[in-house]
């Protein structure tokens, strides 16, 4: 789902201090925001904006001044998204946008949220290792792999896909406890760090490929072994 840089969607929350953007990206219009990180995909199918519009209709019903949503990119249920969040102040569409913008966004906002269809084909999102890379939490709809991963390094919430309710459950969770946010922003940083940064994920190929061509034993994903033969 990785594209050019001005071809993504993005969500993520971010609070306190907000910078004027760079490139003539539309400014936030409060003193935190929540954005959708940069996605390579558009507005597709696969995507549901309409939990995470839910609860930042939520949000600003209950006067919270110190949230705020940016959602960038443009797609086939553009619309549809659009209209939904007709009259929110606490929510800005940015369009596509650029490099130069998408790490600003990245630098300036607390939560990165994976708003998914209930189904959705991804397993390990590219979004997710974008956001571990920011160290920022993650708040997720997709089940499976991504959903297991955020577990069991702590590293963020999921939500139930298409349950606005509980979209804005997890992310009150995460928005109330500043040292939560921290925590989980650190041990995501740390594990991309530690697995799958470009030199991490090369070392392990090479020590794979090694053994393959030593024709030793490589463990299997439930712990036994499969031989490998040398190739003649």
């Amino acid at each position: 789902e990785h594209c050019s840089s001005a071809r993504r969607a993005h969500v993520r929350i971010s609070r306190g201090q907000r910078p004027d953007a760079p490139g003539g990206t539309r400014r936030a219009d409060g003193p935190s925001e929540v954005r959708r990180n940069p996605s390579s995909a558009t507005f597709g199918r696969q995507y549901d904006l309409g939990p995470v519009i839910d609860a930042a209709r939520v949000f600003q019903n209950a006067g919270r001044s110190d949230v705020q949503f940016v959602i960038s990119g443009e797609g086939e249920l553009g619309p549809r998204w659009h209209a939904q969040a007709a009259g929110l102040r606490n929510l800005v569409f940015t369009g596509w946008i650029g490099a130069d913008e998408i790490n600003w966004l990245r630098g300036h906002a607390a939560i990165g949220l994976q708003p998914y269809v209930k189904g959705a084909p991804q397993g390990l999102a590219n979004k997710l290792f974008e956001y571990l890379s920011a160290g920022l939490p993650v708040v997720s709809s997709l089940a499976g792999e991504n959903e297991l991963l955020i577990q069991q390094h702590h590293c963020g919430l999921t939500y139930r896909a298409g349950d606005a309710a509980d979209c804005h459950r997890q992310l009150s969770t995460l928005l109330d406890d500043a040292a939560l946010r921290e925590r989980m922003g650190a041990d995501g940083r740390q594990l991309f760090e530690t697995q799958f940064n470009a030199t991490s994920v090369f070392e392990r190929l090479m020590k794979h490929l090694e053994t393959v061509a030593a024709g030793r034993a490589i463990p299997a994903a439930g712990g036994t072994g499969a031989q490998v033969e040398r190739a003649p």
